[in-house]
């Protein structure tokens, strides 16, 4: 458990910008080469959009959140989406569409990463 809590920690600062470069890279390289890996990187953003949404990040956090974590489109759709009340029909089926196109991209960005192609 306790590695799992240090994993998490070390996902959520990188989600919120917080690691030095060199760390950052190393951390997309495993998410691009390592499937398993990219599942914790999706499993520990859905716990980082809960915490924003229910108010458990830190204001610093919070800050870092919106400046950076939301900088993408597809992040601002994700947490827009979880925002709106939604019947259990709609809840499945987009995390289904969510989770097939991200595993798309993830195959993807793997296809690009072994040729040698930065995204």
């Amino acid at each position: 458990m306790e590695k799992d809590s240090a994993k998490f920690d070390l996902l959520k600062r990188y989600l919120l910008g917080q690691l030095p470069e060199e760390e950052m890279q190393s951390i997309e390289l495993q998410y691009l080469t390592d499937e398993s890996f990219f599942d914790e990187l999706l499993n520990a953003e859905t716990e980082l959009i809960t915490q924003y949404q229910s108010g458990r990040l830190s204001p610093e956090e919070h800050e870092q959140f919106e400046s950076c974590f939301l900088r993408s489109a597809e992040r601002r759709n994700r947490v827009e989406a979880t925002q709106q009340p939604q019947n259990p029909n709609e809840v499945v089926s987009f995390t289904l569409i969510q989770s097939l196109a991200t595993k798309v991209r993830f195959w993807w960005h793997r296809w690009l990463a072994r040729l040698g192609i930065n995204r």
